[in-house]
Order: structure tokens, then sequence, then C-alpha cells
């Protein structure tokens, strides 16, 4: 699955997109696992509440302020890694009637901070359960 971010570091909402994978695939009961296979990348799990999009990136700026790192020789991209790294680059989340268990799970956001704008990412989708 890809998804366009046009922002140098955002969260998107990428819950509809992922229902849709678990109804294309046709588990009703099981386990979803996403997973982002760059390193640049994260996939977390948090409420999609008022606010909470600009507290978790001010989080990741004071984590990991916006300074010279040393890999940042090789491809200026040090921080980003770093932002993944903090985060963490999958979840595992209860399938429950064909789609996420919304009573557990309420957005996944996708973070990321690559050199140029607007970059294409791709995401997987691992799901086991029963049809």
């Amino acid at each position: 699955m890809d998804i366009q971010t046009p922002s140098r570091i955002q969260l998107i909402d990428i819950t509809a997109s992922l229902n849709t994978e678990i109804a294309r695939v046709g588990i009703e009961t099981g386990m979803a696992m996403v997973y982002s296979p760059h390193t640049t990348t994260a996939i977390i799990i948090n409420e999609n509440e008022p606010g909470i999009t600009e507290d978790i990136l001010k989080l990741l700026n004071l984590m990991v302020p916006p300074e010279r790192y040393a890999h940042d020789l090789i491809n200026n991209n040090a921080r980003s890694h770093l932002q993944a790294v903090v985060l963490g680059n999958n979840v595992c989340m209860p399938v429950e009637n064909g789609e996420l268990a919304e009573r557990l799970f309420r957005g996944t956001g996708w973070s990321k901070e690559p050199q140029a704008c607007g970059a294409d990412r791709r995401y997987g989708v691992r799901e086991t359960g029963q049809t």
C-alpha cells in the first residue's frame, strides 16, 4: 500500500486505508500488523483528537531537535531516522467484525521527514485470522 506525504513531517490517519485492506483480504476476526519498511518513517497508534497531532510533533521536536547529526554527512536525513527510531516502525492491532477494533484503535499515524516533500512511501499490512 502506498501513501503520499506532502509535508516534511506529519501524522496522517490511515485507519480507513487499513480497513479497506482488511476487507479486501476478508479477515473477520484476527490480527493486523502494519509496518513501514522505510527507515525514515514510523507507524503509531493514538487517538485522533484535536491537539494530539501538534503535541506529538512537539514531543518529537524536543526529543530529536533540529541540529546537525553525524549521519547528515551522508544524505542530510539523520533526524528523520532518529525520529522513526523513537516512534517505531510497526504496530499490531485486533481485527473484529472485518475491521480494526475501534474501541482499541483510534488512529494510525505516518511520520516522516524526508529530504524532499511529496515522497511516496509504501507500508505493509499482514493479516492473520478467520475469514
